[in-house]
C-alpha cells in the first residue's frame, strides 16, 4: 500500500542520514583483525623524520572506497609529521591526491609543502615508467606538479634519489594488476617495505604476494578502514559509513518482521472468515 511505501522510503532515507549523526558509534562493535593492527602499529613507529611514498593508484570509479582509506592513511602520517612523497600511476589519481592532501593539510596547517610532503604528479609507462622510477626519481619526474620546481629544490626531495632511499612504499589501489607491476618492477628489485591498501574486491587477487612476503601488508575495504581508524584514532569517516550500514540493515529486518507478521496475521483472518 502507498503508506506503507512511503514509511519505507522514509525509514532509508533515516538510515542513509545516520553517518550525519552518529559520529562512529559502531566502533563499540569493532574488533580490528591483526593485519589491521600490524599495519597501524608501522605506520605508528615510523620516526619522524622519515619519508614515505604514497602512490594513489586508482580512478574516481572506486574514489568513494579508495579516498576513505587514503584519507585515513594520510592522516595518520600527517599527524606523525612523516613525510609523504605522493605520485600516481593513472592520470586521474592526481587529482585524487591533490584533493585528499589538500583535506589534510588544513587539518594539521603546520604540514607545510615542499617540506613535509610533496606532489610528483602522474607517472606514464606502466613498467617502464616504474623501472625508471626504481633508478631515479629527478630522471622519472623533472618537476614536481603543484610548483613545478626540480625535485632537488624541494627539501624533502633532499637525500632522495631513489626509492631505495625511501622508508616505506604504501600503494593505494582499484586494480591488482597495477600492484603486481609495483611488485615485479620495484619490490623485486629493491628491499624497500612494501604495503598495499585496495579495495575489498582486489584484495582476495594479492593474498598470495602477502603470503610469499612480496607485500609486507595489505589491507582493504570499507570494513578495514573503520578498523584502521579506531586503531590509529584519526577523525573518522569509515565509521561513519558502517553506521549507516548498520541502520539500514536494522531497516531491513524491522520491515521484514513487521511485513511477514502482518501477513501471517491477514491470512490467519482470512482462514477464519472462510470457516
Amino acid at each position: 500500500p502507498l503508506g506503507g511505501r512511503i514509511i519505507l522510503y522514509a525509514l532509508v532515507l533515516a538510515a542513509a542520514a545516520v553517518p550525519f549523526f552518529s559520529r562512529g558509534q559502531s566502533s563499540l562493535w569493532i574488533q580490528p583483525r591483526p593485519s589491521v593492527i600490524a599495519f597501524a602499529r608501522t605506520m605508528y613507529e615510523l620516526p619522524e623524520d622519515s619519508v614515505v611514498l604514497v602512490s594513489f593508484d586508482y580512478t574516481p570509479t572506486f574514489a568513494g572506497e579508495m579516498d576513505t582509506l587514503a584519507l585515513a592513511l594520510v592522516r595518520h602520517l600527517a599527524q606523525r609529521s612523516v613525510g609523504m612523497v605522493v605520485m600516481s600511476t593513472k592520470p586521474a589519481g592526481v587529482g585524487l591526491a591533490l584533493q585528499v592532501l589538500t583535506t589534510v593539510q588544513a587539518e594539521n596547517p603546520g604540514y607545510v609543502y615542499g617540506q613535509d610532503y610533496a606532489l610528483l604528479g602522474y607517472l606514464p609507462g606502466e613498467e617502464i615508467g616504474l623501472r625508471t622510477l626504481n633508478a631515479s626519481l629527478p630522471a622519472a619526474f623533472k618537476v614536481d606538479y603543484f610548483e613545478q620546481r626540480a625535485l632537488s629544490e624541494l627539501p624533502i626531495m633532499q637525500g632522495v634519489n631513489t626509492l631505495g632511499d625511501l622508508d616505506a612504499l604504501i600503494i593505494l589501489s582499484d586494480d591488482s594488476q597495477t600492484v603486481r607491476q609495483w611488485i615485479e618492477q620495484v619490490q623485486s628489485r629493491g628491499s624497500t617495505f612494501m604495503y598495499a591498501a585496495v579495495t575489498s574486491a582486489v584484495q582476495p587477487l594479492l593474498i598470495p604476494y602477502l603470503q610469499s612476503g612480496q607485500l609486507d601488508n595489505l589491507v582493504g575495504g570499507i570494513q578495514e578502514t573503520a578498523e584502521y581508524e579506531v586503531v590509529s584514532g584519526v577523525q573518522p569517516v569509515a565509521l561513519g559509513l558502517l553506521d549507516g550500514y548498520v541502520a539500514l540493515f536494522a531497516v531491513v529486518v524491522v520491515v521484514a518482521l513487521v511485513t511477514n507478521i502482518i501477513f501471517l496475521i491477514r491470512r490467519e483472518w482470512r482462514k477464519d472468515g472462510v470457516a
